[in-house]
């Protein structure tokens, strides 16, 4: 999809099968149905899942490309407030910064919304400010496959 990463999802039968490979820093190779939204959004119901063998230079690499791979922040929008009024926040919170590699999406009423022209770098002082005042943020590093 448009941001290199899919959301899959794995019904229990298969996590079941799968679940001891799916730990963080393993690369696999997930075979499963493709499903393509109306918004152009990807996501993937999982059917088998394997592990690719990769020598210890490989698993460094995929590591390192991990570490300094973009972010994409999600946040939980106030449904309480305007479309307008989340967005003004997020990036007061985030600052004015266009440096970086970063973005920044939110959740408003059941849809997902990316912030134009927001580039930033993503750390622990901007994660604050973003939890003081939004219930529910998360962050996905964004690695080309």
């Amino acid at each position: 999809d448009k941001y290199a990463s899919v959301d899959t999802l794995f019904f229990s039968r298969v996590y079941d099968q799968f679940k001891n490979i799916l730990k963080s820093d393993i690369v696999v190779e997930i075979e499963g149905t493709l499903q393509i939204k109306d918004d152009d959004s990807v996501s993937l119901s999982a059917n088998s899942v394997k592990v690719l063998s990769l020598d210890n230079e490989e698993v460094q690499e995929v590591q390192e490309e991990k570490k300094d791979a973009p972010k994409r922040v999600y946040v939980k929008a106030d449904e309480n407030l305007s479309l307008n009024e989340n967005e003004r926040i997020i990036r007061e919170l985030i600052g004015s910064s266009k440096v970086g590699k970063d973005a920044v999406s939110y959740k408003y009423k059941g849809k997902v919304y990316l912030i134009p022209n927001l580039k930033f770098t993503f750390d622990d002082v901007i994660k604050t400010k973003l939890e003081s005042r939004f219930d529910q943020i998360f962050v996905k590093e964004m690695i080309e496959i």
